[in-house]
């Protein structure tokens, strides 16, 4: 299942890019896009010159950015960075209203991004989006120092990016202390820690590669760690060999530098936290990206500890899904007062199963194959309910269709054809009757008529109502984060709007009709842009009782 559906509400890649026209537009990017003998576009996600493209090509499509990326460096993922800048702006925003709130203004945001990478990726799109934000990025291997360096002036953000090498054993805290020496206040710290705590050996792969292949669920080209020979691992569980397995890939680019750390995320992170506890509110909020969920669940445990001691005053989690891929995010801070619990965050769902309804062979209504029933439902869609908002798409063994309304006109429908018939009757009864009898009683008619007329429409406009407060309801916090989002893009270095804006529906289904060896069968799910799942359950009702 793709996690697009759970990224940040503010992310532009929850639509996906259309590669198509990416290679019409980028001729760099062309030669890794093909279609195959059904016209579908094809990308090999396993193939590092297709994927440093991919990344190249975005960073300059959505952000106006050149960057170069060394052939044995790794290839960040650009929605999955995009997630945790945007979390981060969250915080950040938090961060304004509470020193507002304490009189004090907020003209210029500092960050600190450690282990930069090669690319400086967090620095380059932070800087972009937010016209008032600085960043320092740190590093320990000189080689990614200098492309890191190359690409932020490339794209004349030097005065803004300054880029530190740090020593591998003091980690970040001097540089933040000599930064808050001269002066300067560091608003937040993100990182993207690498999470391998070995280089593990080709021949160990092998042996565990014919285990664990047919578990792995997740994008190899998500995936920004390799693989590299040296000691034998030693592997903790099964969830470990899967990743070793995953991170041997064509796709992965990376070095041990970028990939492992003594101790892997946890001990890093964990001096993170210590570091944190000594530098205290010379940065006002500690953030870090995790790449397994057991690690999230131990660097909890560790800042619930010192959150019991009065040590930290808050902490928040969130998950950052992309693609098939999902990683996590954790923050916290020490200043008091600053509730990071009320940041809003992102978490995937897992999806409902379909409804499904079995047709019966006998139908009266059409004939018992898959293209009359789609028919059949098309005529319901456009007749019966007056509904246009549907696409259809066909494929060799089923039909699908995409249905979206903002109101409900499904619902009461022998009720309405009740109405109807009543009128009919008391308009027949009434050209029977003589003349005066029938003005008479085509004046109470008419009266009880209008009466009708207007309990129907009160209770449309309930009904509309009902909806629109619905809508209100549902997606005011969506709302609100467009909002902040507005306010971010006015910031923004160029003029280009990065956000997608999403409408909302009372009703978004999808309907699937196949064939299971001699019967026919009906599925539909509710769909990430619907406010409510009600809809989908009274529109396959509906379904139900006209399909016979």
């Amino acid at each position: 299942m793709s996690l697009n559906a759970f990224m940040h509400s503010r992310n532009i890649y929850r639509k996906r890019p259309d590669f198509a026209e990416m290679a019409k537009t980028y001729a760099s990017f062309a030669p890794f896009v093909r279609h195959d003998s059904r016209g579908k576009v094809v990308f090999d996600y396993n193939d590092c010159h297709a994927l440093r493209q991919l990344t190249i090509t975005l960073l300059k499509k959505d952000f106006d950015l050149e960057v170069r990326i060394p052939a044995d460096r790794l290839i960040p993922t650009v929605p999955q960075r995009l997630n945790y800048i945007l979390f981060v702006e969250d915080l950040v925003s938090k961060l304004k209203d509470f020193l507002r709130g304490n009189g004090r203004e907020v003209l210029e945001v500092i960050g600190v991004d450690v282990g930069t990478g090669c690319c400086a990726v967090f620095p380059l799109i932070g800087c972009t989006l937010n016209k008032d934000w600085s960043f320092v990025a740190i590093d320990v291997d000189p080689v990614t120092i200098e492309s890191a360096v190359d690409n932020i002036n490339r794209n004349h953000l030097n005065p803004r990016i300054k880029v530190i090498e740090c020593n591998e054993e003091t980690g970040f805290a001097p540089i933040v202390q000599q930064m808050s020496a001269n002066g300067q206040r560091i608003h937040f710290l993100m990182t993207n820690p690498p999470f391998f705590e070995h280089n593990y050996s080709d021949e160990e792969e092998d042996e565990e590669e014919e285990d664990i292949e047919s578990n792995v669920t997740e994008s190899k080209a998500q995936m920004d760690c390799t693989l590299e020979s040296g000691d034998k691992p030693v592997f903790k569980s099964k969830v470990d060999r899967k990743r070793a397995l995953r991170h041997k890939s064509s796709a992965n680019t990376s070095k041990p530098i970028e990939s492992v750390v003594s101790g892997g995320e946890v001990e890093f992170v964990s001096k993170i936290i210590e570091n944190s506890l000594q530098l205290k509110d010379k940065v006002l909020i500690y953030s870090s990206m995790l790449g397994k969920k057991s690690s999230l669940k131990q660097l909890k445990s560790i800042i619930k500890s010192e959150v019991q001691r009065g040590l930290i005053h808050s902490f928040v989690c969130t998950e950052f899904c992309q693609g098939l891929t999902k990683r996590w995010g954790i923050a916290w801070t020490l200043v008091s007062g600053l509730n990071l619990r009320d940041v809003a965050v992102t978490k995937a769902i897992k999806p409902k199963p379909p409804l499904v309804y079995y047709l019966p062979p006998l139908m009266k209504s059409c004939e018992y194959t898959i293209d009359s029933v789609s028919q059949r439902i098309q005529s319901l869609l456009k007749e019966d309910l007056k509904l246009d908002s549907f696409d259809v798409k066909k494929t060799r063994k089923r039909i699908e269709f995409r249905i979206r309304s903002q109101t409900n006109v499904w619902s009461n429908q022998r009720k309405r054809r009740r109405e109807m018939k009543r009128q009919l009757e008391s308009q027949s009864m009434s050209s029977d009757k003589s003349d005066n009898s029938a003005i008479d009683d085509q004046n109470g008619m008419n009266i009880s008529a209008n009466n009708e007329s207007k309990d129907q429409l009160n209770e449309t406009v309930s009904r509309k109502r009902g909806s629109d407060d619905m809508d209100c309801d549902s997606s005011g916090h969506e709302l609100s984060m467009n909002a902040e989002a507005e306010y971010q893009t006015k910031k923004c270095k160029t003029s280009r709007d990065l956000l997608w804006e999403q409408e909302l529906y009372l009703l978004d289904t999808s309907l699937a009709i196949r064939r299971d060896k001699q019967t026919i069968i009906i599925e539909m799910e509710t769909k990430e842009l619907a406010t409510n799942s009600e809809s989908t359950h009274q529109l396959f009702q509906y379904f139900k009782n006209n399909l016979n």
